[in-house]
């Protein structure tokens, strides 16, 4: 997907995790049509760099994938050539004197409940807000993300929860359990704090019953199975054997 300077980290988890899952097609936009968005935007702004990067290399639809809360190129394209009529209708609609500022760029939008944006004028790696139902103006927007790059990073791990969840599912309704090690998308607390086992069962869609009948079926504890499936180690944090979080190995560190 080339050389980039502020998604490469990203990009990489995406392209190792996509590397599973044959059905999922990424269809990216060209030079010429990032280019020409860019062109649509008032003087003197021009689109971040971790934006463009994005689009080049999945904006148009990653199929299967990131779906409802994507932030397509054709979702940003009909915004600016409405000149954000929808948002301004459901800005507007709680603050009559409301306007939208020339430097906003929305990126995804969820019927009359709120919009996401970053704004031209934050650098080339922006922050994400998010506007709700409800708030009268923009100042009032909740910072989700201190990053463009944190923002895509999220997308693609919980959208790739759901896969792999399916994924699991169906093979355990088939009695073919999964063994060694499956390349799943952690989050950076995670990598830097540890895993506590249930949440990483939550990635695999276990339950501790689930988990307890598939690994005495391959003879093996339940802690032994998540670190065979997951890669990551088992340590307790505690005097309590019960409490226990899966760390990962060095190849994960960032």
């Amino acid at each position: 997907m080339g050389q980039y300077k502020y998604l490469k980290e990203e990009f990489e988890l995406f392209e190792k995790f996509l590397s599973n899952f044959e059905e999922v097609k990424v269809v990216s936009c060209t030079f010429k049509e990032v280019d020409a968005l860019e062109l649509m935007l008032p003087q003197p702004y021009h689109l971040p760099t971790a934006y463009k990067e994005f689009l080049l290399c999945g904006g148009k639809k990653i199929k299967n994938l990131c779906d409802w809360n994507y932030p397509s190129y054709s979702e940003a394209l009909i915004d600016l050539e409405t000149e954000y009529e929808d948002i301004f209708d459901l800005f507007s609609g709680y603050n009559e004197n409301a306007r939208l500022p020339s430097d906003i760029f929305v990126i995804n939008q969820w019927f009359s409940e709120y919009f996401i944006f970053f704004l031209l004028t934050e650098g080339e790696n922006p922050p994400i807000y998010c506007w709700k139902e409800g708030l009268e103006g923009l100042g009032e927007s909740e910072k989700i993300f201190n990053s463009f790059s944190n923002y895509f990073r999220e997308i693609i791990r919980t959208e790739s929860i759901i896969l792999t969840g399916e994924y699991f599912w169906n093979a355990i309704k088939t009695r073919n359990f999964p063994r060694n090690k499956q390349f799943w998308i952690p989050s950076l607390i995670e990598i830097k704090e540890g895993i506590s086992r249930n949440n990483l069962m939550k990635y695999f869609r276990f339950d501790l019953s689930v988990l307890k009948e598939i690994a005495a079926i391959l003879k093996l504890d339940p802690d032994s199975y998540l670190e065979e499936l997951s890669g990551w180690k088992c340590r307790k944090v505690s005097e309590d054997d019960t409490e226990v979080r899966f760390f990962p190995p060095e190849g994960w560190q960032s």
